[in-house]
């Protein structure tokens, strides 16, 4: 049965991935801080933003990973968990920034280097959740943007790296409806209904469009899409910001 490794898959934009790569047919393995909300296939608990300072940690993670993989055949990982922490040059601290990088950048590198042989043996795919903050972005998000355009690099050069042995792309969504963004507008209702109508199409993204961007991309018959950069934007991306 064909396997995945998800990060951060009690999210939003995980949640959504989750459960349609399940209607798919894929056995799916959760990682995620906090328990199983899913009913995923398998799940481990873990916080991944401990692997880039803790080698024991790494190992335990890797041997769960081993052993939850045992003779599946895995062709994907899915690096979607991120952090979030806004901040200005002035109140963002050395911590903040440091947790981001290791959460959203040296997380899916070394999950990309436990796991290396597994997807090269299937012809897997890695695939990153990155973000339009990799291009644009906007005040208070020096640590989050910084990471995503860390990422991107990432993407591209684990790409070339690899070579043949495995593909490496990246999807960049802008605005997405997931509960965490709609709970934050839920006093402002107006202010979400702007966000909306600045984007060309109208609206904002939906997790399930990521979703099925992401089913898209791991499949097995698309053998040259690699260092794929995809932007699900709604056009934000080419919109010309000009109040005068």
């Amino acid at each position: 049965m064909k396997t995945v490794v998800v990060t951060g898959s009690n999210g939003g934009i995980g949640t959504a991935i989750c459960r349609y790569l399940m209607c798919e047919g894929y056995y799916v393995i959760g990682i995620d801080r906090e328990d199983d909300l899913n009913g995923l296939h398998d799940f481990i608990s873990f916080d991944i933003s401990v692997l880039a300072v803790n080698h024991e940690q790494y190992e335990r993670l890797y041997e769960r990973l081993v052993k939850t993989i045992a003779d599946k055949k895995l062709v994907s990982l899915i690096n979607n968990a991120a952090i979030q922490i806004l901040g200005s040059i002035d109140t963002t601290s050395i911590e903040d920034f440091k947790i981001t990088l290791d959460t959203n950048v040296v997380a899916p590198f070394a999950l990309s280097k436990m796991l290396i042989s597994h997807l090269e043996s299937n012809k897997g795919t890695i695939l990153n959740i990155g973000s339009i903050h990799s291009k644009l972005t906007k005040p208070e998000f020096i640590s989050y943007a910084t990471s995503k355009t860390a990422l991107l690099g990432l993407t591209q050069s684990l790409a070339v790296d690899c070579g043949n042995r495995v593909r490496v792309n990246v999807i960049q969504p802008a605005a997405t409806a997931t509960e965490m963004l709609i709970s934050g507008f839920k006093d402002n209702p107006e202010a979400l209904e702007m966000l909306k109508h600045y984007h060309p199409t109208g609206s904002i993204a939906e997790p399930l469009e990521i979703a099925k961007a992401v089913a898209f991309l791991i499949r097995d018959d698309l053998p040259f899409a690699n260092a794929c950069v995809l932007d699900i934007n709604g056009g934000i991306g080419s919109r010309l910001h000009d109040p005068i």
